[in-house]
């Protein structure tokens, strides 16, 4: 094993605990009634879900940085797209 190479449990504890600190507050506030809308919310959820299947296919490709769909294929850049614009309709629902 390479010194600086993190074994499989490392990586996803890393991977886990990114998520809570990353999801914790925004459920927080959800569960707390602070924001408007809560339940357009929802939205987010399947857009990070489709947003991280497309970018799995480039994962397994082998291509582990990229910007934008130009990679990828026909179907995997339209999901990749409707992720991004229900993600964007999710927040903007939310807080507005």
């Amino acid at each position: 094993m390479r010194e600086n190479v993190l074994s499989l449990p490392t990586r996803i504890l890393v991977v886990v605990f990114l998520g809570l600190a990353v999801i914790w507050p925004a459920v927080d506030n959800l569960v707390a009634l602070r924001v408007k809308f809560p339940i357009a919310f929802l939205l987010v959820v399947p857009g990070f879900a489709l947003l991280a299947f497309a970018k799995a296919s480039l994962y397994r490709a082998g291509i582990w940085i990229s910007f934008g769909d130009r990679e990828m294929s026909a179907k995997m850049s339209n999901l990749y797209r409707v992720g991004y614009y229900l993600i964007f309709w999710g927040v903007l629902l939310t807080f507005l």
